[in-house]
C-alpha cells in the first residue's frame, strides 16, 4: 500500500472555530472573522505542504484536478482523490494556560483543509492530538496521511 505523508506548521495563536452568528438587522449569517482569517491561514499552509512536492522528489498528493465531478452533484465519484482516506495528528501548541477546546481548534483545521487536502473533512480522521505550552511560539502541527484506494 503506497501511503503519502504530509506535514505544515500553522503559526501564531490557534484560534477554534466559532459558530455562525445572525445579524439581526439583516437576517444574514455569517463566520465571524477571526475564523475567517484563521482559516485562510490554515489554507495557504496546507497548499504550501502539498505542492512543492515534485520538487522535493517526492510523489505528487491527490487534489481537486483528479476529480471530474462538478460541485452540488451528489454523485458517487471513484477518483483517487475522492476516495482516498486520511489520518492526522495534531500537536497545538498555546500561548498560556487559559481553557480552550481544543476540538474547535480541530474543526477548524479540518474545515480549511477541504478541498485542498481532501474533498470533505468526512475523509479524515484525528488519530491522535496533543496540547503544550509554548509561550515565545504559539502553532499547530499538523501531520497528515493519505492512503489512496489500491489501483
Amino acid at each position: 500500500m503506497n501511503v503519502l505523508r504530509a506535514s505544515f506548521v500553522v503559526p501564531g495563536k490557534p484560534v477554534p472555530k466559532e459558530r455562525p452568528r445572525l445579524n439581526r438587522r439583516t437576517g444574514s449569517v455569517y463566520t465571524p472573522s477571526a475564523t475567517r482569517e484563521y482559516r485562510r491561514i490554515i489554507a495557504a499552509c496546507a497548499m504550501a505542504a502539498t505542492l512543492g512536492r515534485a520538487t522535493r522528489g517526492e510523489p505528487p498528493w491527490p487534489h481537486a484536478g483528479m476529480c471530474a465531478r462538478r460541485p452540488g452533484k451528489r454523485l458517487k465519484c471513484a477518483c483517487a482523490w475522492c476516495s482516498s482516506e486520511f489520518c492526522l495528528t495534531l500537536g497545538v501548541f498555546l500561548p498560556d494556560r487559559r481553557t480552550r477546546d481544543i476540538d474547535n481548534i480541530e474543526k477548524a483545521i479540518l474545515d480549511a483543509c477541504n478541498g485542498i487536502l481532501w474533498r470533505d473533512d468526512r475523509q479524515a480522521l484525528v488519530e491522535a492530538k496533543s496540547r503544550a505550552i509554548d509561550r515565545e511560539r504559539p502553532r499547530v502541527e499538523v501531520s497528515v496521511r493519505c492512503f489512496p484506494p489500491d489501483q
